[in-house]
């Protein structure tokens, strides 16, 4: 069997490479004008938890980035632990409107499943961020970290395929260092 990748979510370095992914990511995103976006309620932060689901937890980070709420922290987890139970690499497949929310996603690599989750804003921007934290780790474009998700039964967000939808260029990148936060308003 493949090596696991050599990924340790404590490092110190990591995790404020991640972390600096997801309050750039944060900022684009609740900074973009209403006639983009559309209205939406004051978002006050997310809840970053991410590594790898095959080392009984132990190689797992989690992070906020500014002040998220507390449904914020506790969904963050919860969207990952439902996931990973239901064996399920996506969080959108077991989603529905009584708070089981979207926002968590998993890539397997060489047998190993990584998996991150975010909650704090919209369900399909929650996902978009969990897609760039794990371009990032993993070193893999945005664009493939979605085929990864899809190749394995995962659902995404239908905007990430909409071409008028301000996330849609940024998701369907071929390129890592697109993971990177930029304005999302071009």
């Amino acid at each position: 069997m493949s090596e696991i990748l050599d990924i340790n979510f404590l490092d110190f370095k990591k995790q404020a490479e991640l972390m600096a992914i997801s309050i750039g990511w944060f900022e684009a995103i609740t900074g973009l004008p209403v006639s983009i976006r559309g209205a939406d309620k004051n978002r006050t932060g997310i809840r970053v938890n991410i590594g790898d689901m095959d080392n009984e937890g132990r190689n797992f980070t989690a992070f906020s980035a500014f002040k998220p709420s507390e449904f914020g922290i506790y969904f963050a987890a919860e969207k990952v632990a439902r996931m990973r139970a239901l064996g399920e690499v996506s969080s959108a497949n077991s989603a529905n409107d009584k708070l089981r929310f979207p926002g968590a996603i998993a890539v397997t690599l060489n047998g190993y499943v990584y998996s991150c989750g975010v909650s704090g804003l919209r369900s399909e921007e929650d996902v978009f961020i969990a897609v760039m934290n794990l371009s990032c780790a993993l070193q893999m474009s945005p664009w493939d970290v979605c085929a990864n998700v899809r190749q394995h039964g995962g659902v995404l967000p239908d905007c990430f395929m909409d071409i008028d939808h301000y996330l849609h260029a940024a998701v369907n990148s071929m390129r890592v260092e697109d993971c990177l936060p930029h304005s999302l308003a071009a």
